[in-house]
């Protein structure tokens, strides 16, 4: 019966390249016959890029400045430090996932150039695991994009991008940099990126990222007293090798990135103490060929979780598996664009038995004059065997030459994972996907003047979802279909730039009012109709300000967390939180070599905090951190 089940797991497998080959194929001939009319085609681009040039809705990219701050931190603590998005977190060192505008861990995408690296079986991305470091552009494109990135953008999606540089003949740069803080926390990171110097065709570079922490910070329990965090060490490495090459026709660029992370689970406030551990290992392999407006790219995955728990002697180890493989053709002629994708999607679980695959087609077309961009986009995808079409529209009108305003549509779609359908004890093969709409609109107003620059957005928001999956039951906990959830509510951002002579400032306040309740439930005595979903503040406040004069950069923060319900008819709840923060940065020329200095102070004001409920966070945490750019 197993060997049985293989062939037809390879013999789907199979169909599905042979289409996707066929898809490709149509693809490059509509190409050839568009070149036959003088349609003019232009460089390739991902759905990802598309995604950040000519999006109708809300993206908030982080800058060069901000990212060189944060090298030495994961991008959990970036994002919940410099966005409103809600980061809910298990732990100092435990996992860390994406909450976009009430929306589910698991209807949050996390892409690594254009690949989706959510987990396989349990459809999330652990942010405390992704390093700053390994990234030159970090950017959140908020709301649902299913028709460009596929099944689990509902709420919206993070976009990690590790860029090749130019053939650039002789090129060659190299960074080292260290960094210590409160709790034995120490880093170490290096970056070497170099072209051969004869022809410049090849370009390589390499990023390690080694890390360690005790975690051995102090917090009150239950009953008022100090206690000090046990269980809780941390061990991390990294290694990213990237190859290109310049070819007669087009270019290839290869990723490799390998990570390991050894972490102990602390007890929570009802436990006396915790002997859990966990130990994470993670492969990435990409390749990306570009030609004229061709491109092809290919990803393979491998991620395993080994868990245990010695005192209940419980061992698990989960091992999932993905290969993903997109083909994309753009062409513009005049004033329009059109883009054609087509992504192929296979997971599995090793040992198991367990499945799951989908093909996809999907178009992008853009109209777009002096003032206003019209978009339609739309996807139709098999998901075992199951036909989903996913359509999206978008306008964006320049109203003046300061102010622009948007409006954009989405279907949004989730198919169940892995675990959702067939974990043991407790899965549910019969799980229907999560479908529904969801619609923003908002305006966009940049005025310069001389020495100042005001940036300003604000964006409203609804969603409905039907089929939400929730986990519930006694001894077995099994995903069920039983709710209706509409989501709605507004985001601003507004940022200040001054500049004189050499002195440069900025000051930035984003906001954001989030309701997201309950509207059909199949479980009549859950309470929660018109309820807040757990794990969902109402209020989020961000203000960051930075100042820099000369070599020198005085950046810091305020963070406001609102109340977040623990249960589903809000009869439980966490206390608001805010946060605050500083780092001042020096830089200079020390025996020939560019040297860079910091000193960085988070939780400032010691505040007793919990993200998620039993789960205490660190108090006052100082980092030094020394780099030298050598190259």
């Amino acid at each position: 019966m197993k060997a049985t089940a293989t062939c037809s797991r390879k013999r789907q497998t199979g169909i599905l390249l042979l289409l996707l080959l066929s898809a490709a194929a149509k693809a490059q001939s509509l190409n050839d016959s568009l070149q036959e009319v003088k349609v003019k085609s232009y460089r390739a681009v991902s759905p990802t890029e598309i995604l950040l040039q000519h999006n109708t809705g809300r993206i908030q990219p982080f800058d060069s400045t901000t990212l060189d701050l944060y090298k030495s931190n994961s991008v959990a603590t970036l994002i919940a430090e410099q966005s409103p998005v809600f980061i809910k977190s298990y732990g100092f060192n435990s996992l860390s996932t994406l909450s976009f505008r009430g929306a589910s861990a698991a209807q949050s995408t996390v892409l690594w150039n254009g690949v989706p690296v959510n987990n396989a079986a349990l459809g999330v991305a652990d942010l405390s695991l992704l390093p700053v470091f390994f990234s030159d552009k970090i950017s959140i494109a908020y709301g649902g994009s299913s028709a460009l990135l596929g099944s689990g953008n509902v709420g919206g999606a993070l976009l990690l991008d590790s860029d090749v540089p130019g053939f650039v003949k002789g090129y060659k740069t190299g960074t080292v940099s260290a960094a210590a803080g409160s709790f034995g926390q120490k880093t170490i990171a290096a970056n070497l990126q170099a072209n051969d110097t004869k022809t410049g065709k090849w370009q390589m570079g390499m990023r390690m990222l080694g890390q360690q922490a005790n975690n051995d910070f102090s917090f009150k329990d239950e009953t008022g007293h100090w206690q000090k965090m046990t269980n809780s060490r941390q061990a991390a490495g990294h290694l990213l090798v990237s190859v290109a090459r310049q070819l007669k026709q087009g270019s290839l660029s290869l990723h490799a990135w390998a990570q390991k992370a050894e972490r102990e689970i602390p007890p929570a406030l009802f436990e006396q103490t915790s002997r859990k551990q966990q130990t994470d290992e993670v492969l990435r392999l990409t390749a990306d060929w570009r030609q004229g407006s061709n491109s092809l790219k290919l990803a393979y995955i491998k991620e395993g979780i080994n868990y245990s728990d010695k005192a209940i002697r419980l061992y698990s180890n989960a091992v999932t598996h993905r290969i993903f493989v997109s083909e994309t053709w753009r062409t513009r002629w005049d004033k329009h664009q059109l883009l054609l994708t087509v992504p192929l999607q296979l997971d599995w679980m090793a040992g198991r038995g367990n499945s799951q695959h989908s093909l996809a087609a999907a178009a992008f077309y853009l109209y777009k004059n002096q003032r206003w961009q019209f978009s339609v986009q739309s996807r139709a995808g098999w998901y075992q065997e199951k036909l989903a079409v996913t359509p999206g529209a978008g306008a964006t009108l320049q109203i003046k030459k300061w102010l622009s305003t948007y409006l954009s549509v989405q279907r949004s779609f989730r198919q169940p994972t892995l675990n959702e359908l067939y974990y043991q004890p407790g899965g549910n093969a019969a799980l229907k996907p999560e479908e529904g709409w969801s619609g923003e609109a908002g305006y966009r107003l940049n005025i310069n003047k001389e020495n100042w620059q005001l940036e300003q957005e604000g964006t409203g928001f609804i969603r409905s979802i039907q089929n939400w999956i929730i986990w519930y039951g006694g001894a077995i906990w099994t995903p069920h279909n039983i709710a209706s959830v509409l989501s709605r509510g507004a985001e601003s951002s507004t940022a200040l730039h001054w500049q004189h002579q050499n002195i440069k400032a900025t000051l930035q306040v984003q906001t954001a009012y989030v309701l997201s309740t309950t509207r059909k439930s199949e479980n009549p005595l859950d309470g929660s109709i018109g309820r807040q979903l757990p794990y969902v503040p109402r209020y989020n406040y961000r203000i960051n300000a930075r100042v820099g004069w000369q070599d020198w950069l005085l950046s810091g923060y305020w963070n406001y967390t609102g109340y977040r319900f623990t249960t589903s008819d809000e009869s439980a709840y966490l206390e608001p939180y805010d946060l605050t923060g500083i780092t001042l940065t020096w830089q200079t020329l020390l025996f020939h070599k560019k040297w860079n200095f910091g000193l960085s102070c988070h939780n400032l004001g010691q505040t007793s905090y919990e993200v998620v409920a039993y789960r205490p966070m660190p108090g006052r945490m100082w980092q030094l951190s020394a780099g030298l750019k050598f190259l």
